[in-house]
């Protein structure tokens, strides 16, 4: 008998820990689920978002309820469609942890390739941080872009660009089917190479090196991430508020926007790329609660069901003993 239960229990924590794995998902700081019409953050974090001009949420036939910033005109605005959310998103951030944006994308040819899905930015000419339809990314403290050979560490922007990359990602982002797209920041120092990266569908398609403390190897964060970000007046998504950037507003469907106060890693993108952070309504109470669809749920039936059959069979092990 002994061996057998002691069979029983080493499934019984097998069947946990791998459903422990499956459970664990990145939790985001800011997350936006568009369900049931709601604009709440549903993260860590509360904060409501705003649809500015004529986008509404509608439900999706994959996704369920989404963003729609007029995916079927044909007409093309700037500056007047997108969704504004909270500036206290980027209070948090520091050098050391860095940070990450993430959603849901579907878009198509009339979706703008010089296009803002992702912007914060300030009146003036910095600071901004950016992530384009294509790919791009950027974080822009104001200082002018240098290669300094001197070891000046004042250097606080860059551009995360790479010409074939750029039209393979767009083509992804237009194809009229739903991607993930995450924009990852970790400054660096002199000493371990920061990066700077865009995923998409969970694979990197676009990197750069960076440094917090300047060598001419890296390009240099800055004050951007400690300092530039307490500027910031507009956070935005599919378009932008600042009159001095002109891209216009990309006409797309939009899900599961998510800001996390950390970069990262190849792993937790691909984590998140298969993450649904829909929220459940419970029934019986009216709240609503964000319910990882993806990883989240079915592992703790699979925990319940293997306790139970694990239990189960300890006790008829012990009948069985007990009767002869």
């Amino acid at each position: 008998m002994k061996k057998k239960v002691f069979l029983m229990v080493v499934a019984l924590v097998l069947c946990f820990s791998s459903s422990i794995t499956a459970f664990a998902a990145v939790a985001p700081d800011y997350v936006y689920t568009f369900e049931n019409g709601s604009l709440a953050s549903s993260g860590a974090k509360s904060g409501d978002a705003s649809i500015v001009g004529t986008g509404t949420i509608v439900e999706d036939a994959e996704r369920g309820y989404v963003f729609d910033n007029n995916s079927a005109s044909t007409e093309d605005t700037m500056r007047e469609n997108y969704l504004s959310l909270p500036t206290s998103m980027f209070a948090d951030v520091t050098d050391e942890a860095g940070f990450s944006v993430s959603m849901w994308f579907k878009g198509s040819s009339t979706s703008a390739y010089w296009g803002s899905i992702f912007n914060a930015m300030a009146e003036g000419t910095a600071p901004m941080i950016y992530l384009g339809t294509q790919g791009c990314g950027r974080i822009n403290d104001g200082v002018e872009l240098s290669d300094r050979a001197d070891g000046v560490t004042a250097v606080g922007y860059f551009d995360l660009d790479n010409e074939d990359n750029r039209n393979a990602i767009y083509a992804l982002m237009s194809d009229g089917s739903w991607h993930n797209i995450v924009f990852t920041v970790l400054p660096g120092t002199a000493d371990e190479k920061g990066l700077a990266a865009v995923y998409v569908d969970g694979t990197l398609l676009n990197k750069k090196p960076l440094y917090e403390n300047g060598t001419k190897a890296g390009y240099e964060t800055g004050s951007m991430l400690t300092e530039g970000v307490k500027a910031i007046t507009e956070v935005c998504v599919g378009g932008n508020a600042i009159d001095w950037w002109a891209d216009p507003d990309v006409k797309a469907m939009y899900d599961d926007v998510a800001y996390f106060n950390q970069a990262l890693t190849a792993d937790e993108v691909a984590e998140v790329a298969a993450t649904n952070y829909a929220s459940a309504v419970t029934a019986d109470a009216g709240t609503t609660d964000t319910v990882p669809t993806t990883g989240d749920t079915v592992p703790v039936v699979a925990v319940a069901l293997c306790a139970v059959a694990a239990f189960a069979g300890i006790v008829l092990t012990s009948r069985k003993k007990t009767t002869k």
